[in-house]
């Protein structure tokens, strides 16, 4: 499992939200995907789910356009047995929830096996200053 860092509804601004997506926490987890199996599982689902803190199984969330601060890639069309592949996935929280583990479950029969651990809070982006000229004056720009 790769690294898990907790998002804001500010990076879904390019979107048109419903107010259950406004009101959720987004979580972006980086992962390596490999095909351990013996068939071709190409274009299904990774079967990654988060699990919030009410033990709830929150899906992936999908994109119809590029999401630059998570790029989700689905499966390639043919992946083999030994393939492997890096992608991102984003989940949802719902009501601000947290991000409490992320499981693997193929199907209902599965024990699913669960990942724990820090989830990593992007520092904030340093704020945009006016330049300023040589002696430390502000320069505004007028004549």
């Amino acid at each position: 499992m790769g690294k898990a860092t907790k998002g804001s509804v500010k990076d879904l601004s390019a979107f048109i939200l419903d107010d259950h997506t406004r009101s959720a926490t987004p979580y972006y987890v980086d992962v390596t995907v490999k095909n351990v199996g013996e068939g071709d599982v190409g274009g299904a689902p990774v079967p990654l789910w988060a699990v919030d803190a009410d033990n709830t199984l929150l899906p992936a969330a999908s994109f119809t356009t590029s999401f630059r601060k998570c790029v989700s890639e689905p499966l390639p069309k043919k992946f083999e047995a030994g393939d492997s592949m890096d992608t991102c996935l984003v989940y949802l929280a719902p009501d601000g929830g947290t991000l409490e583990a992320v499981s693997f479950r193929p199907d209902q029969e599965f024990n699913p096996i669960r990942w724990t651990g820090e989830v990593a809070t992007p520092k904030p982006e340093p704020k945009k200053t006016k330049k300023s000229d040589k002696d430390g004056s502000k320069k505004s720009g007028k004549k």
